[in-house]
């Protein structure tokens, strides 16, 4: 039956699955603006709902994407260690995005805090707000070191010091951070096809250094420690961090259950780079891969400085996302649209009177700045710590909630009725076997099978109904029938399985945030030098360990240097691989 001329609208297509689809027109939209005004939004929800499947794909990749990180978690954690570290992390990362967008599109539930209330009251909103803050704001701050760095890895002649590259780089930040939301507008679409160029440019500067130049003469594979790789642990995890930003990217999407697509999509170009970049810039490398950025491992030429000013300048958009959304939770509780720049197009929706009269981007560009200028402030103070400390320390304490441990609680608790639901559990046996069964071509059969079942089924529009509840499902948008999970429903074999599977990874991600945060202050505090506040050295992040461009041909593709007291030999490999500090594999530790 067609959705439309339908003078009956059912509300169900899998009722033995207790799957609850109701139109999206008259129903869940209801639903999403209360969602909305409960969490202060002042605006009108339509004027966020323009994203596609496509541009949220990119959106996740870019954020998630650091392959760059991945080799120096390998360097720290080993051959042993740091595969299975990678693959536990991967799939961890795609069943948890999964779990989440699943809760988004069924409860209807846009961002974080509304999510942890529904699990938890009052108290999880609470705790939720402050924990998704703390996130963006530690994030701000390593990516504002991070950034710093890069102008100065690109202009390594100019006297200026990190500290000063850190200033200068607010201006540029800063007019990325004007982009008003995660929605494709001209903005985001121009960010996003430079993104995409400087990402290629990237991976093919990675592989042609990696494959002309090959390993350094001096390196070594071992004497990582307890600490080293449980604090490499955490930085790994920063890499798995878009999370963060998945029920707001769901709430700004035009069909809200092609986020599952969008999020298969990024994982399947990002994790096999991760895969690929980590073992085999480990190889080249070692224990020497930098925790700043990989490209400083290789020769200082004229293809690597002009990648790095050009990611300098225009290689933002991926530290924006997670500051979007902050400014976000701000700007739309005051009531200003991310689609207005000189005047509100609702000034009745305004919090306060002052606000109708500012111009919204004037009033975007100023709020946003000021919170810049804080994190920049910061990110002087512990520049010292080092930038792989920091991004391991943020890692630990928010990446590893949002990623690895909350989707499989919160599931688990928005979901426990359907799972320990008995009748529930005995009938969807019945519906799996006839889903089975149904050839991929015959519409005729699938519908026979859904009357047999008591169920009807509708056409394409049913791409355009969202979950309410029930357990775990996707929908065929094409075909228009209800394709279930492997681990739907079934006895209690099925049951185990999921069980286990919420131990396990809510287990995993409260183990590596402990682990984490101990470890990296263990790391910090074993490192020789720059432990203390506004107390880093000159070159902090930005020393090319593949050729010192300050002492040429003593970097780490040197074969000499024993008799050279300044050289990589001397300053690098033997303190790291013949005294077993690994500590001292990275730039100003020791």
């Amino acid at each position: 039956l067609s959705l439309r001329g339908s003078a009956h609208i059912p509300t169900s297509v899998c009722p033995q699955e207790g799957i609850v689809l109701s139109d999206s027109m008259p129903g869940s939209m209801d639903e999403e603006k209360q969602g909305m005004e409960k969490d202060g939004v002042r605006i009108d929800h339509s004027t966020l709902q323009k994203c596609t499947a496509s541009q949220a794909a990119f959106n996740v990749f870019f954020y998630m994407f650091g392959a760059t990180q991945v080799p120096y978690a390998m360097g720290q954690m080993g051959w042993t260690y740091g595969p299975i570290a990678l693959a536990t992390l991967s799939i961890g990362s795609w069943i948890s995005g999964h779990l989440l967008v699943d809760i988004c599109v069924r409860k209807k539930l846009h961002t974080w805090p509304l999510v942890a209330e529904e699990a938890f009251g009052s108290n999880g909103y609470i705790l939720m707000q402050i924990l998704q803050t703390v996130s963006f704001m530690l994030t701000g701050i390593v990516q504002v070191q991070g950034s710093g760095s890069l102008w100065q890895q690109a202009f390594p002649n100019s006297s200026l010091c990190q500290w000063q590259w850190i200033i200068i780089n607010i201006i540029p930040y800063a007019i990325f951070l004007q982009i008003p939301s995660f929605s494709g507008d001209f903005l985001m679409k121009a960010a996003t096809a430079i993104t995409l160029v400087l990402t290629a440019w990237r991976l093919s500067i990675m592989t042609y250094y990696l494959s002309a130049f090959g390993s350094y003469c001096n390196v070594c594979y071992n004497h990582q420690t307890p600490t080293s790789i449980m604090s490499a642990a955490a930085n790994l995890v920063f890499s798995y961090g878009s999370h963060a930003v998945m029920p707001e990217e769901v709430r700004e999407m035009r069909t809200d259950t092609d986020m599952f697509r969008s999020w298969n999509w990024a994982n399947a170009v990002a994790l096999p780079i991760y895969a690929v970049v980590g073992m085999w810039g480990f190889w080249a490398f070692g224990v020497f891969n930098s925790g700043a950025n990989m490209i400083l491992n290789f020769k200082d030429g004229p293809a690597v400085r002009a990648y790095l000013i050009s990611s300098a300048m225009l290689g933002y958009l991926p530290l924006t996302y997670g500051q979007i959304l902050l400014f976000l939770k701000v700007e739309l509780r005051l009531g200003v649209s991310p689609s207005d720049y000189l005047r509100h197009s609702n000034p009745e929706r305004c919090a306060y009177d002052w606000i109708k009269s500012v111009p919204p981007a004037l009033f975007r560009f100023v709020f946003r700045l000021s919170v810049l200028s804080s994190y920049a402030l910061v990110a002087e103070a512990f520049l010292g710590f080092g930038l792989q400390n920091m991004v391991s320390l943020v890692g630990a304490i928010s990446v590893t909630a949002l990623t690895f441990y909350l989707p499989f609680v919160l599931h688990f608790k928005l979901f426990e009725w359907d799972m320990w639901n008995k009748d529930a559990m005995e009938d969807s046996d019945n519906v799996n076997n006839s889903y089975s069964s149904l050839p991929l071509a015959s519409e005729e059969k699938a519908n026979k099978n859904h009357e047999e079942s008591g169920t009807e089924i509708f056409g394409d529009e049913i791409s355009e109904n969202r979950m309410e509840s029930g357990a775990l499902s996707t929908l065929s948008t094409a075909k228009g029938r209800c394709i279930l999970s492997c681990l739907n429903g079934g006895g209690n074999g099925r049951r185990f399985v999921r069980i286990i599977g919420y131990i396990l990874g809510a287990t995993l991600g409260i183990f590596l945030c402990g682990a984490g945060v101990y470890f990296t202050i263990k790391n910090i505090m074993e490192q020789e030098n720059g432990t203390g506040l506004f107390d880093g050295a000159c070159f902090e992040n930005s020393f090319f360990i593949g050729s010192d461009r300050r002492q040429p041909g003593q970097g780490g593709y040197s074969c000499g240097g024993e008799d050279d007291p300044d050289s990589f030999y001397n300053t690098f490999y033997v303190p790291t691989c013949v005294e077993g500090k690994i500590q001292c594999s990275q730039y100003g530790a020791c």
